[in-house]
């Protein structure tokens, strides 16, 4: 028997450039000023101060803008030993890996206080936004921390994939430690950045099977609209998971507000997770 196309779900893939457009400040940017004015306030690190995670993240991983520091952070394992190699001591290169693995253990407590210190009192509701969506039947997965979606619009079928503020918070790249990579940190280094590095890794199968229930509730989809996502390396699993519930018929909307070269890019990604349907713009 055919479904009706009444029948079918509709899923919208929300990243952080949808809290952007709301106003709130929670680029890594920000994240970067929090840091650097965090002296101030009252925060959960228990062993290292903000700025060895400016330094660490910034000379190890190398990124400029702070724009992606979670892909960046996948990168520190294979340049710390740059970091510590101005010393040949072995003793000190030991002192130094175990000093890089506890600050890398404190990030996400600073990015779970940064969240909660993010002001949205302030945020209004996007009206073109609000005529677009059901509230109470459309699914809603997002990638951000914040409760914007069910504070401003009143969505019902919320999955925050990555955990919200209030709550534990998944935070970390998605980068492979091969067996190779995590001998020679152990011999070199110290063990305690090797498992620091793992603890940040995310491991998209886990957070599936956590949120399975939402995953498993949504049927064949009829549309899929994707607003301020990256589909980033490490969260593609999570695009492939969705993809199975497509068909050709499926619908993939992308916002306008992304170049032409950024939507072929995203096109060719969810094509490669497995979506045979086709594309379409919206604008809000």
């Amino acid at each position: 028997m055919l479904m009706a196309f009444s029948d079918l779900d509709r899923l919208f893939i929300i990243g952080n450039g949808f809290d952007l457009a709301h106003g709130l400040k929670t680029s890594y940017e920000n994240f970067r000023q929090y840091l650097l004015n965090v002296e101030n306030i009252q925060t959960p690190g228990e062993n290292f101060c903000p700025n060895d995670i400016l330094q660490l993240i910034s000379r190890c991983a190398g990124t400029a803008r702070w724009c992606d520091i979670e892909t960046d952070l996948g990168y520190v394992s294979g340049q710390v030993k740059k970091y510590v190699d101005e010393t040949k001591d072995y003793d000190v290169q030991r002192l130094q890996g175990a000093l890089l693995g506890g600050i890398l253990e404190d990030i996400p407590k600073y990015v779970s206080s940064w969240i909660a210190a993010v002001d949205c009192k302030q945020a209004k509701p996007m009206l073109s936004f609000k005529k677009l969506i059901d509230k109470d039947k459309d699914y809603f997965l997002t990638f951000n921390y914040t409760d914007t979606l069910e504070r401003l619009y009143e969505a019902k079928k919320v999955c925050h994939i990555h955990g919200k503020y209030g709550e534990r918070i998944v935070f970390g790249h998605g980068e492979e430690l091969t067996y190779g990579r995590e001998f020679h940190l152990r011999e070199d280094l110290e063990c305690g950045l090797v498992e620091a590095y793992l603890d940040l890794q995310k491991d998209p199968n886990k957070n599936m099977e956590k949120h399975r229930e939402f995953i498993d509730a949504i049927g064949k989809l009829q549309a899929v609209y994707s607003y301020g996502f990256s589909f980033s390396k490490p969260d593609r699993p999570y695009i492939s998971r969705i993809c199975k519930k497509t068909t050709t018929n499926t619908t993939w909307h992308l916002s306008n507000y992304e170049s032409t070269l950024r939507k072929k890019e995203y096109q060719e990604i969810i094509g490669s997770c497995g979506f045979a349907g086709s594309f379409c713009e919206f604008s809000l």
